[in-house]
């Protein structure tokens, strides 16, 4: 993430302060001042500043300055929590205005104490019919201090029962530069996916010896064996004339299994959406496309208003996931 205007082509010590890798542990305030001076031969009055980041403050003096005098101008920041390369700008408005003279830039990257990379292990797109186990094989880098990270080896892992992980690979300490360096892993990871569809995650915690922790987290999707078309629903606009609206939506099972709908349940406080009679007979078996109607019917609202709620398709099998459908409304007075 870069935050403010990107570095400027000619390097100029005096508009440019590069804080280098910051440890928000150790700084959690950065600061430096700048000398804003008066490069013109004629008097200007300094009438205020724009910065990049709300994060930042600025302490400068408004007031004139005359041909080759200078003010400081002193930027500080709350260093964040966590990895972030940061540019932080301010520029410095005079009367009148002082070309190539007036931009300042304080730069640095903050690294937290340990640091994982990649944050995120990804196992894919899996078939709902084909859950077997997946492996795969991952650089995991522990970034960190120097001094720091020499005492900060794995010695285990911590996940849930889904993962398995095995890092008894030969661990090679780097040196990224005067102040970083990195522990890199080369892991075997083994992912017993559950019958869920949907998206999923699970947290790994790396343990080191010194007591610190980091962590990455796996992901995968299990892609569903029920699909609905269309997956919402929108009644449109509904007025005293128009008492009903009929919606349908079309139940497709993508392994062409028949399946069967134990419940349909609404979360709607007006009751406003039921299921058409005779749309569908409950723990019957079903063919892999059936179509679903279901009907709105105004209560009675007394002013124009617009209603939402949920669907909730319940299956008997229970490792089809409970399908979820959400609707929309707008109930409209005529006045007339």
């Amino acid at each position: 993430m870069i935050v403010g205007c990107s570095r400027p082509s000619r390097i100029d010590s005096e508009h440019i302060f590069d804080a280098g890798p910051v440890f928000a542990s150790a700084t959690p305030v950065l600061s430096h001042t700048f000398q804003f001076r008066n490069t013109t031969n004629k008097t200007v009055k300094v009438v205020g500043e724009r910065h990049s980041c709300m994060c930042t403050q600025i302490d400068m003096e408004r007031r004139d300055i005359p041909p080759g005098g200078s003010i400081p101008l002193k930027m500080t920041v709350n260093v964040p929590v966590g990895y972030i390369n940061m540019d932080l700008s301010c520029t410095v408005t005079t009367i009148p205005p002082i070309e190539d003279q007036s931009s300042f830039h304080l730069i640095f990257e903050n690294f937290p104490e340990f640091m994982v990379q990649p944050s995120r292990l990804d196992f894919g797109s899996i078939p709902w019919n084909n859950l077997k186990e997946r492996k795969i094989d991952a650089r995991l880098e522990i970034y960190g201090s120097k001094a720091r990270l020499k005492r900060s080896r794995l010695i285990s892992t911590e996940s849930d029962t889904r993962l398995i992980v095995d890092y008894s690979g030969a661990a090679k300490l780097e040196s990224v530069n005067s102040m970083i360096a990195r522990y890199v892993y080369p892991v075997k990871i083994s992912l017993k996916p559950n019958a869920q569809a949907g998206m999923h995650s699970s947290g790994i915690n790396l343990i080191l010896e010194n007591g610190a922790r980091a962590s990455t987290v796996a992901t995968w999707f299990v892609r569903s064996p029920i699909e609905i078309v269309p997956s919402t629903i929108h009644f449109g606009t509904i007025t005293n004339n128009v008492k009903t609206i009929e919606k349908s939506v079309l139940i497709k099972s993508l392994d062409n299994k028949r399946f069967i709908i134990k419940d349909i349940l609404f979360d709607d406080v007006n009751h406003c959406v039921s299921l058409k009679p005779n749309s569908l007979t409950k723990n019957s078996s079903l063919s892999s496309l059936h179509t679903l109607s279901f009907v709105f019917h105004d209560t009675e609202s007394s002013s124009d208003s617009f209603m939402s709620g949920m669907i909730r398709i319940i299956f008997s099998d229970p490792d089809f996931p409970e399908v979820q459908i959400p609707w929309s409304a707008f109930s409209k007075i005529d006045a007339s």
